[in-house]
C-alpha cells in the first residue's frame, strides 16, 4: 500500500460491500489499515460508481450515494 507516510505491506480482501441506501458492490477489492476513528475508507473505485454527497446538517453527518448517476449535484448554486 502506497500512503502519505511511505510504503507499507498489508492483507489484501475480496469483499461485498453493502451501502447504507442497500446497494452491494460485489467482489471489491480491499486493504487493512490503520484508521483512527473511522471504519471504512471509500475510494474513486467506489465514489465514481455514482453520486455521492456528504453533509453535516446540525452536526450529524450524512452519507447519500445514488447508482447509476442521476444528476449533476452543485452545492455552490443551491
Amino acid at each position: 500500500m502506497y500512503h502519505a507516510n511511505g510504503v507499507s505491506y498489508v492483507n489484501t480482501y475480496f469483499v461485498n460491500l453493502l451501502l447504507p441506501n442497500n446497494m452491494e458492490i460485489q467482489i471489491l477489492q480491499v486493504m487493512d489499515g490503520n484508521l483512527p476513528d473511522a471504519d471504512i475508507l471509500l475510494g474513486m473505485d467506489v465514489i465514481g460508481l455514482g453520486d455521492f454527497a456528504l453533509t453535516a446538517p446540525q452536526g450529524k453527518t450524512l452519507f447519500s450515494f445514488s447508482q447509476p448517476s442521476q444528476y449533476a449535484i452543485d452545492f455552490n448554486k443551491i
